[in-house]
């Protein structure tokens, strides 16, 4: 099944709900991506929460971004931007035809836990446009739990895409507006949610 949003009861926190992907075991392809964003510095930080059933080295998520309109590629460029936390754990095999193989991408199991993964953008630029999304690549192997993520954040002073309740302060860290097939699916804001 493609991407979805699923009761709290399985996300890492108290919330309206979290994104969840399974992994099936044929060759497939999903994406959570986010509405069109703006930010107002350099470089903000991406983070956020998930766990993980798939099949190691078969199937795995990556994090992609676009910026000002561009194609999506993979938001740990080179071991000049490095994952500040729990990065990608391996190399997605050759051979079984995965559409992410040959990158390094979470993979395996990391279970029954949360785990918190971070990254600053460092191809974003202040004044730039840009877009997230979370993709699972799945090979013709294994089957397996899937992929869920939960409290995304992005940490800029001045990020826009979503209702605004104000400028906050420089390095609160605003949630992001996640959007699937067109319809905004949860948005989390100063400690509130709503869907």
């Amino acid at each position: 099944l493609p991407w979805a949003l699923i009761t709290a009861v399985d996300c890492a926190g108290p919330s309206s709900g979290c994104f969840k992907v399974t992994d099936p075991y044929t060759i497939n392809d999903h994406y959570l991506v986010s509405p069109l964003l703006t930010t107002g510095v350099s470089s903000p930080t991406l983070s956020f929460d998930h766990i993980l059933d798939l099949e190691l080295k078969g199937d795995g998520g990556v994090v992609e971004i676009a910026r000002n309109g561009g194609s999506f590629f993979d938001v740990f460029v080179d071991v000049t931007n490095p994952w500040t936390s729990n990065g990608y754990n391996d190399k997605i095999e050759l051979i079984y035809s995965s559409p992410i193989a040959g990158r390094m991408a979470f993979t395996g199991t990391i279970l029954p836990n949360y785990v918190n993964s971070s990254i600053p953008l460092h191809a974003v630029l202040a004044g730039d446009t840009f877009q997230l999304r979370w993709r699972r690549a799945s090979d013709i192997g294994v089957d397996a739990q899937g992929w869920v993520v939960d409290n995304i954040l992005l940490s800029d002073g001045a990020l826009s895409g979503g209702p605004s309740e104000g400028v906050p302060e420089p390095g609160y860290a605003i949630p992001v507006v996640l959007a699937f097939s067109g319809m905004v699916l949860a948005r989390r804001r100063r400690g509130s949610v709503t869907s």
